[in-house]
């Protein structure tokens, strides 16, 4: 699944280069938060909705981690830049491991996978967001891994609010809608932007 990455939704890495032309996850992503989760919270007690609960949690949780450029959960994901680049700092993260760097000069031709410590090199902060300085000014594919090893208590909490926020309100097409910051809820953002990337 391709997620095309809008404006200012990776804004800390445009400190050191240009953002990715786009970033892709393989695999399956795993929830932050269950659907008995938000059930609680609600609370509803049967499984019609179920689904929809479940739809919506993966749409809030893909929300949230655009915004704060970080992962909920683990995935490996792939970054593509397509304007040459010295210094790339990887979207998302936080990053656990980088599993491949690869290069090419123009889009005809195959990437070739490049050395650690020869032709590229891992900065890494306390933080564990990384940043790769290369050695060639060409097209660039990442593939690496991100996300935490474990939710925190702050983030699965800020999903479990907004998914319980759009699934109450899911019915009423003339709402006033409450203050809103990046499509979430006023709530919400105030509960997750000491966790957006600087």
């Amino acid at each position: 699944m391709i997620n095309n990455l809008q404006y200012g939704s990776i804004s800390p890495t445009r400190t050191y280069s240009a953002d990715p032309n786009y970033c892709e996850y393989t695999g399956s992503v795993s929830l932050a938060v269950t659907v008995a989760d938000v059930k609680n919270e609600l609370p509803v007690y049967d499984a019609q909705s179920d689904d929809s609960i479940e739809r919506k949690i993966k749409a809030v949780q893909t929300m949230i981690e655009r915004y704060i450029n970080q992962d909920a959960t683990p995935r490996t994901r792939i970054a593509y830049w397509n304007l040459p680049q010295r210094i790339i700092c990887l979207p998302y993260g936080p990053h656990l491991s980088t599993i491949t760097v690869k290069q090419r000069a123009n889009v005809r031709d195959d990437y070739i996978t490049r050395v650690l410590d020869t032709d590229y090199w891992i900065v890494d902060n306390g933080l564990q967001f990384k940043k790769i300085e290369l050695n060639y000014q060409q097209h660039t594919q990442i593939e690496f891994v991100s996300g935490p090893g474990s939710v925190s208590d702050q983030l699965q909490e800020a999903i479990i609010q907004e998914v319980a926020f759009q699934f109450k309100n899911r019915n009423d097409p003339d709402m006033t809608a409450p203050q809103m910051v990046g499509g979430l809820s006023l709530p919400t953002y105030n509960m997750i932007k000491n966790l957006i990337r600087h």
